[in-house]
């Protein structure tokens, strides 16, 4: 059953978190709450899976967190980073889960059928009810088929009876005629309408020729080889007032399987037990078919697993997004060190010609920028590995061993560029350096502009097609009311 499913989905992911909840999670991964608990389950599918093979694309995501996230155990961080969107994931799944279960629940809960198995009409003004219905044996073992049957009313207020006769009867033959395309050629009972819903008319019929087809519009068994022409009368009543409606059809036989003959037998019966008072507030549905005893039930309209379906579906895209989020936080990391390389090259050279030491310079960048992040402006990258190498420099570490780091850290070719610059002449002086430096600073500056202008030449072209929308618009605002005046 589909509620064993929902029920099988929440103890796994339960036992999960229960087996997981003697695992120690990496630093700066939610250890409390209902995410804390679903961090645990992942934690025990990372180390009792994952443990023996490396995630696909591991190695890509643990470059792009070394990168953005420097320092600390890489391992460990790479194992917090799983963790984390896999519980997300895992959190996604049981939340749909229950709503899944819920739906199903709900989809169950009716108050059509009384606790004697009776169908319950609304009250006046409490409009028209649908019952789905399912019919099986007693002892539960057979289906006898699913019905929907239509409960009107108990009473109605009719206005403007003639006005509203000569609509319905426009709809009267396409709802008479059911499957059958004419009444040239009637090959399954007709549905003789009694009441036609939004309209205050009730339908009594007659058929002239009862070996053809009943006043119920059921074609008679009894119907001859070659079939026969039947005239169908209508008595159309509202209140005191009737009218007369007479159509003719031509009735041509079709097999009957035993189903079918079983399923039209029961149909008659539900519609003369919701007809047999329609004052009264329960229809009594049959309790036997023949020598069969018959158990009747709401059919419901389950769309649960839909719910689970959309769960997981969204699962896996918020597990897969997470990879793609990590590399466009490491895309934007190296565009921002790059625009930030010619400032951060003018800024070198203008504190050298002061006087300044690369150690003072470094320094001096890293408490502004401090200063600045306390106020609350956005991270940047440059200087973040700046305050690095001033940490590095202050805990014993040679000024050669941390300019390559720091070259090695930003990655891009313009860094590594500097930073041997910066180490070749740690020992010759700023003397030295400074032109060097000076030169490296008009260069970066004039990358900076072919950037900006390579940049406009493509907003440039992203823009085309929003042009060429708004000409299509202006044409069309123009060309309209030229046209409209001709």
């Amino acid at each position: 059953m589909v509620i064993g499913l929902y029920i099988g989905l929440l103890l796994v992911l339960g036992l999960l978190g229960f087996l997981g909840s003697a695992d120690t999670l990496p630093e700066g991964v939610v250890q409390k709450g209902i995410e804390g608990f679903f961090n645990r389950a992942a934690s025990y599918l990372c180390m009792r899976i994952w443990s023996r093979r490396a995630p696909a694309g591991s190695l890509g995501v643990q470059m792009h967190l070394q990168t953005l996230y420097p320092g600390g155990d890489p391992a460990e961080r790479l194992r917090g980073y799983y963790v984390t969107k896999l519980g997300r994931a895992m959190m996604l799944i049981c939340a749909c889960t229950v709503l899944a279960g819920l739906t199903w629940y709900a989809a169950r809960q009716n108050d059509l059928l009384d606790e004697s198995g009776n169908l319950q009409r609304a009250d006046y003004g409490g409009g028209i009810r649908k019952a789905p219905l399912t019919a099986t044996s007693a002892d539960g073992e057979t289906v006898l088929g699913d019905y929907d049957l239509t409960l009107q009313e108990r009473q109605y207020t009719h206005e403007e009876a003639e006005q509203l006769l000569v609509e319905a009867l426009t709809h009267l033959p396409e709802l008479i005629l059911g499957s059958n395309e004419s009444f040239d050629e009637v090959y399954e009972d007709l549905n003789l309408v009694k009441k036609i819903d939004g309209y205050p008319f009730s339908f009594s019929w007659k058929s002239d020729d009862y070996a053809i087809m009943h006043s119920d519009g059921r074609i008679s068994r009894d119907l001859p080889e070659l079939g026969g022409i039947v005239t169908l009368t209508a008595t159309i009543s509202y209140e005191e007032e009737q009218w007369i409606q007479v159509i003719h059809a031509r009735v041509l036989h079709r097999q009957l399987t035993r189903e079918e003959l079983l399923h039209q037998v029961l149909e008659e019966e539900l519609e003369d037990a919701e007809r047999a008072d329609p004052y009264a507030l329960q229809v009594n549905l049959p309790q036997m078919m023949g020598s069969v005893p018959i158990t009747w039930s709401i059919r419901p309209k389950d769309n649960s697993i839909f719910l689970l379906l959309l769960g997981v579906l969204t699962a896996i895209l918020v597990y897969t997004a997470a990879d793609k989020d990590l590399a466009r936080k490491g895309e934007e990391r190296r565009r921002q060190m790059t625009l930030d390389y010619p400032q951060f090259l003018s800024q070198l050279v203008l504190y050298m010609g002061a006087g300044m030491s690369v150690r003072q310079i470094f320094r001096r960048l890293s408490d502004v920028y401090q200063e600045d992040r306390a106020r609350g402006t956005p991270i940047r990258y440059l200087y973040e590995e700046i305050t690095r190498c001033c940490r590095e420099l202050s805990g014993g570490m040679s000024e050669t061993l941390v300019y390559e780091r720091l070259g090695i850290r930003c990655g891009a070719q313009a860094y590594v560029r500097l930073c041997t610059l910066l180490t070749q002449n740690l020992k010759r002086g700023n003397a030295e350096l400074l032109p060097l430096l000076s030169e490296e600073a008009r260069k970066a500056s004039q990358e900076r502009m072919d950037h900006a202008r390579k940049c406009g030449e493509e907003a440039g072209t992203r823009l085309l097609l929003p042009m060429m929308m708004l000409l299509a618009v202006v044409m069309v605002i123009i060309m309209i009311p030229a046209y409209m005046s001709f």
